[in-house]
């Protein structure tokens, strides 16, 4: 990464951050493979719920992604990430990590979102256990609290959090 060696930019400024130890677990917490594979499973029934015309057309990928956001913000792995910061002292530091928590989480939906439409391009490469009951009704109840929420875009921004 010369880019990051020759630069006076930001990267100079953050280039310390990725190689400590609290970075590295943000992102082990971020991509914890089980939710990760569950989250294209449920988006993969998702779309296949649009396709066939059982949804809403209010509801979009990005309320889809927001939710599944939202539901990641309930878990364990965020509540040992929070309590992992507030054990930082640094203020500055702090809103520096949950900045890149979002970034990565916010990558890692994009990632979901790519490999449940490649994999809705080429059903016979799904894994069985997509296919699994559990996934199906997840899907579903997702999709059905997305169609009882205000899907105004304001409404999904967390005032404050800066």
């Amino acid at each position: 990464m010369d880019v990051i060696k020759e630069s006076n930019g930001i990267y100079q400024r953050i280039k310390m951050l990725f190689e400590t130890p609290v970075y590295k677990r943000a992102v082990q917490l971020c991509w914890v493979q089980q939710i990760y594979k569950t989250n294209i499973a449920v988006v993969l029934e998702w779309f296949n719920l649009q396709q066939k015309g059982l949804l809403s057309p209010d509801i979009t990928e990005d309320h889809m992604k927001d939710l599944l956001l939202e539901k990641d913000m309930k878990s364990f792995k965020y509540i040992m990430w929070t309590s992992e910061l507030e054990m930082i002292d640094e203020e500055v530091l702090r809103r520096l990590l949950t900045l890149t928590w979002d970034v990565i989480n916010g990558l890692k939906m994009g990632d979901v979102m790519f490999e449940a439409r490649r994999l809705l391009q080429t059903p016979a490469r799904v894994p069985s256990s997509f296919l699994s009951p559990k996934v199906i009704s997840m899907a579903r109840s997702y999709s059905s609290e997305l169609s009882q929420k205000d899907l105004d875009p304001l409404r999904w921004l967390t005032p404050g959090r800066w």
